[in-house]
């Protein structure tokens, strides 16, 4: 019980340790402070981006917390750009010795889809990079799978070619549920390669397909898939 008692503290303890801790951005002065600068664009028109907010971290595994809890998250701060889309801004870095980790740059600007820079910690004295932000574009996929017999599965996997290339969405019958006729609807990242892929499975084959498109700025495309 004893034991028990002590693995129960530790990993309270570990967890703990997963919450954000909030440092101030600007006011470092020491020999322990990182630069951080960059620009941020429209990716559409090549200007510069003024106004965008960006949310700084630091993220470090951190082990096993329990449940969902997979890494260290340190909230430093938020900067904006300014006319010129550039930002500058410095940070202490004593909080973050032996760690190894990654600052991560999270953009945000309105009407734009949010972007996301990870820069690796190398001891590094001054972070930069220069990002684009898309503007918001529409992709309508009519589905039609009514002359298909005997589906079994389908799953429909939407990215795109930005930085962050995280999913821009999908469909999983497994989760969802079979149909046989729908239209789904996704915001997508203007003037971007959209890669959409798709998988059906039926009582006897499975179909794999992939396909791709570029969307201006503001515009609807519409798109079908047919089996």
């Amino acid at each position: 019980m004893k034991t028990f008692k002590l693995t129960l503290i530790a990993l309270l303890f570990l967890c703990t340790a997963c919450e954000k801790n909030k440092f101030d951005l600007g006011d470092c002065d020491g020999d322990e402070c990182i630069l951080a600068n960059g620009y941020v664009y429209d990716k559409s028109t090549k200007k510069p981006l003024s106004s965008a907010k960006i949310k700084v971290f630091y993220e470090e595994n951190c082990g096993w917390c329990g449940t969902g809890c997979l890494f260290r998250e340190f909230e430093i701060g938020e900067i904006k750009t300014n006319k010129n889309g550039y930002f500058e801004t410095n940070f202490s870095a004593k909080e973050f010795e032996g760690i190894s980790g990654n600052y991560v740059f999270e953009i945000y600007n309105k009407n734009f889809i949010s972007e996301t820079v990870w820069i690796s910690n190398e001891n590094q004295a001054e972070l930069f990079f220069e990002t684009n932000l898309s503007p918001h574009a529409y992709l309508n996929l009519s589905i039609n799978l009514k002359n298909t017999p005997n589906i079994e599965y389908f799953g429909l996997s939407i990215f795109s070619d930005s930085l962050t290339s995280h999913s821009i969405g999908g469909y999983n019958s497994n989760e969802i549920g079979l149909f046989t006729d729908t239209i789904l609807n996704f915001i997508v990242p203007a003037e971007r390669m959209i890669y959409f892929g798709y998988l059906i499975k039926t009582n006897s084959k499975e179909k794999y397909s992939n396909d791709s498109t570029i969307i201006v700025s503001y515009n609807t495309k519409d798109l079908k898939i047919s089996e």
